[in-house]
């Protein structure tokens, strides 16, 4: 009977540390998946898997992040080529600056287009790319 008891106190103390594991792993800024708020602005963190910066090679086209986060992939627009739209220099300047491999916590305006996830950060300068 003491066996019994030893092997079910072992088994819990394993299963809670599991638990406290991940959250641990939640906690220490892993890749979130994409919050969309009521006014459709999203924040996420996760790792950048592309940067196409040609539109400052170019100076037309736009310049864009792609970012893994925990379930999806999220196309960032930090740049779209039009002084006009695009008002927040130092998102763009961010943008440019991120090498594949870095982690990035974003938070910007969400659309959506068929399967698509996108965040727009020109549009506002208190949208942003941060490196986390």
């Amino acid at each position: 009977m003491d066996y019994l008891k030893q092997f079910f106190g072992l088994v819990l103390v394993a299963a809670i540390g599991y638990g406290l594991y991940f959250v641990a792993i939640k906690a220490g800024g892993g890749p979130q998946d994409l919050t969309v708020a009521p006014d459709n602005t999203a924040t996420f963190t996760g790792t950048v898997t592309a940067n196409d910066t040609s539109c400052f090679d170019k100076n037309s086209g736009r310049c864009f992040l792609l970012v893994k986060t925990e379930k999806t992939q999220v196309f960032v627009l930090y740049n779209t080529g039009d002084t006009s739209f695009c008002v927040n220099e130092k998102a763009a300047t961010a943008g440019r600056n991120m090498k594949v491999g870095n982690n990035v916590r974003v938070y910007g305006f969400y659309k959506q287009e068929k399967n698509t996830h996108t965040v727009l950060t020109c549009p506002d300068t208190g949208y942003y790319i941060k490196p986390f």
